[in-house]
């Protein structure tokens, strides 16, 4: 028996006969030194807005979700129902941050307050017409050309005063609040500052809390598991461990990352999930994105048949649900581990295994069996018999064999193995799985003999 170690991550080498590998809709689970591939989240409608206009932005307050769409500013209730509430300029992702009774829109050409009863655009003079923003001890914070801008206590809409950047004459990019600390992200260094109670001076630099790396796109820090993660300006992901920039981001995916036009209109967000932390990355004009997962330390990848990327463009956890807004259509998705589409599209997984060699030995192989959930097929309809199909590459992923398909199991069938028979021989192969039916996949492991 030959084990066939499966994808764990994607991997794509810029040779590819080094590593192929991918992980596709696809997420790997370390249970006990073995690598089970689970199926990533679908979506499915939680709110329409009816608009075919990009959701820009979702941020809770109160009892109500608050979302930008197109061009409007919208109440959506734990019902899913969708009240316009007024109009707000832009067609880009916008930074939303409450201090409870306030809701505070920057869009990057305009900042908008909305108290709960009445829109209106803030009018201060000092207003740095910020991309980013966020909130600490009852203020506001916006980016500003070399550092912060910070508003009065409970009063978002009017500015108090501004902090610039000490540690390098660097322009600011985006600003993020942690552990009640105030991270300020620059082109070139990042730094980190705290409220220190001054009535005149309120907020100070942290001593020692200077990194040396800076952020590449505004829209790409992002807080999670008790730790920041950013878009480096070096093209890296990182994450903070302390105060010192730890590299995340693998070889390959940077040279993917290098490789896109239009680096900085990256956008990413965070959520955690069954004892999984994922750090969601994506590259609009590549169409492309990436996600780490800190449980593994690994990344995968999401997206669409038709987008390419995955189709959310801003998250937000309200009413007990993990939303996303749609990057195209309006709508606001629950994006949920037991759907099994993404609306109404079918959800592709593949799985790119590495090369399978015998130190240059010829390998003979009789049949592959792969090892998945069995049974859990639908009743009827696309499901009802779930299939397979395994192709595989001798020449490093340039080109593929024919597909062959076979049967996951129809419901009810828990025993069933997939098997594919007459398998050849070969010096150096990868094997690519794909599962296309919308049913819930794990798939658990893979032999050959």
């Amino acid at each position: 028996m030959y084990p066939i170690p499966f994808a764990s991550q994607s991997y794509q080498n810029r040779s590819l006969p080094v590593s192929a590998q991918r992980c596709f809709n696809l997420y790997p689970e370390i249970i006990d030194q073995q690598i089970v591939l689970h199926g990533t989240p679908g979506l499915k409608v939680f709110a329409d807005s009816l608009t075919s206009e990009a959701v820009r932005g979702l941020k809770v307050m109160g009892s109500l979700l608050y979302a930008v769409i197109g061009g409007g500013l919208y109440s959506v209730a734990p019902t899913g129902v969708v009240t316009k509430i007024g109009n707000i300029t832009g067609t880009t992702l916008v930074s939303m941050s409450t201090t409870g009774t306030e809701l505070s829109i920057s869009t990057g050409a305009g900042g908008y307050i909305y108290d709960g009863t009445t829109l209106s655009s803030i009018s201060d003079v000092d207003y740095p017409v910020s991309s980013t923003s966020a909130f600490i001890n009852q203020r506001i914070i916006y980016e500003s050309t070399f550092g912060f801008t910070y508003s009065e206590l409970d009063d978002a809409g009017t500015m108090s005063g501004t902090v610039n950047g000490t540690g390098d004459p660097d322009n600011a990019v985006a600003v993020l609040v942690d552990h009640l600390e105030v991270w300020l992200f620059g082109a070139k260094s990042t730094e980190v500052w705290y409220n220190s109670g001054d009535s005149v001076t309120p907020f100070e630099r942290l001593a020692g809390a200077f990194l040396e790396v800076g952020c590449g796109a505004k829209h790409s820090p992002a807080k999670l598991d008790n730790s920041v993660y950013w878009l480096g300006n070096d093209w890296a992901v990182y994450r903070a461990n302390g105060y010192s920039p730890e590299r995340i981001s693998t070889s390959a995916i940077e040279y993917a990352i290098k490789g896109y036009t239009n680096k900085t209109g990256a956008i990413a967000f965070a959520y955690t999930e069954e004892g999984h932390s994922f750090y969601q990355l994506t590259f609009p004009s590549a169409k492309k994105t990436w996600v780490y997962d800190s449980a593994s330390n690994r990344w995968h990848e999401r997206g669409s048949i038709t987008a390419g990327r995955h189709r959310a463009n801003c998250y937000v956890y309200a009413f007990g649900r993990h939303l996303v807004g749609d990057y195209d259509n309006g709508i606001i998705y629950e994006m949920s581990l037991d759907t099994y589409l993404d609306g109404d599209e079918t959800i592709q997984r593949i799985a790119i295994s590495p090369p399978l060699n015998q130190n240059g030995e010829t390998v003979f192989l009789s049949k592959i069996w792969i090892d998945v959930e069995s049974g859990g097929g639908l009743t009827t309809g696309q499901g009802s018999d779930p299939q397979a199909m395994l192709n595989h590459s001798d020449d490093g992923g340039r080109t593929w064999s024919n597909e062959r398909w076979r049967t996951m199991g129809k419901v009810g069938e828990y025993f069933k193995r997939s098997i594919w028979r007459r398998c050849g021989s070969f010096k150096s192969r990868i094997y690519r799985l794909v599962i296309s039916d919308p049913i819930k996949v794990a798939i658990i492991g893979a032999h050959g003999e």
